[in-house]
């Protein structure tokens, strides 16, 4: 079960659904594709960026904060004023690059993995470092990142999620032993100007079965395409699991199984439990 909405305007680009930009791709010459998409879409997340204050930046530590942070990382993109500014020096190699360069460079390394999971986990780790170059990486390879971050590779992504998760947080988990503190879990999302939620219950994943909490890689990539294709600003997404257990034996049997490890509740038992 999937419920998106939508309700996002970036600098004044007036959005376009992942679904419709999915299926213009799908309908038009690849080329022809992303020329249209082109115009219809921002060339950069700047004024995302902006956000991102360098008087927070004051501390011995501050360097290694930044380049931790995915959505201030500009990795050797950073300018000579900028590695004084945010205490980088010495931290970065030191030739200066652009932030194009910087996503030539990824894009080059991507190509190198053998298998789409291994790009995907590849576009994981990009997003959880570096945010701006993951998403240039969308916006420019469009036709043929779509594949990697959502279907097909997006399914097997979900059958090894417990195995492939990686500790930044992408999303919130609500588990019905939640109830009674979604109002609390909501408010541990540290962006609070949310305008598109993706969430699913993990039951029915592409046609793969019950994939339980392992779901999350279905709201993560689709608001992924958003952001990429529809001009919504990453911080305005949120991906969200309701974890109501599962019934794929092999998940509650596996040691590194993310999820509630229960049967999955349902019907009445599960509407009492909501409703408590």
């Amino acid at each position: 079960m999937i419920f998106t909405l939508r309700n996002a305007v970036l600098h004044r680009h007036k959005p376009i659904t992942a679904r419709a930009a999915i299926s213009f791709i799908a309908s038009e010459r690849p080329t022809t594709a992303l020329k249209k998409l082109a115009n219809k879409r921002p060339a950069s997340f700047a004024a995302a960026e902006a956000d991102i204050a360098v008087e927070d930046c004051t501390t011995a530590q501050s360097g290694f904060a930044v380049m931790r942070t995915p959505v201030a990382n500009k990795g050797q993109a950073f300018t000579k004023e900028e590695r004084a500014a945010f205490k980088l020096r010495g931290l970065l190699p030191v030739a200066v690059t652009s932030i194009e360069l910087e996503t030539q460079r990824a894009m080059m390394q991507l190509r190198r993995k053998s298998t789409p999971l291994e790009k995907y986990i590849f576009l994981q780790n990009m997003q959880d470092t570096n945010e701006d170059v993951y998403y240039r990486m969308l916006m420019e390879n469009t036709v043929e990142l779509l594949p990697i971050v959502y279907t097909p590779t997006v399914g097997q992504a979900c059958q090894e999620f417990s195995h492939i998760y990686r500790q930044t947080p992408r999303g919130l988990y609500i588990s019905i032993n939640d109830i009674g503190h979604v109002a609390e879990i909501l408010d541990n999302w540290p962006e609070k100007d949310i305008r598109a939620i993706c969430f699913t219950d993990g039951e029915r994943i592409l046609g793969l079965g019950d994939q339980g909490a392992n779901g999350m890689g279905i709201p993560v990539g689709k608001l992924s395409l958003y952001t990429a294709c529809a001009g919504v600003p990453p911080q305005m997404c949120l991906p969200v699991v309701l974890d109501c257990g599962t019934n794929n034996e092999e998940y509650l049997a596996d040691p590194f199984y993310i999820g509630l490890r229960q049967k999955r509740e349902r019907g009445q038992v599960w509407r009492q439990r909501a409703a408590a």
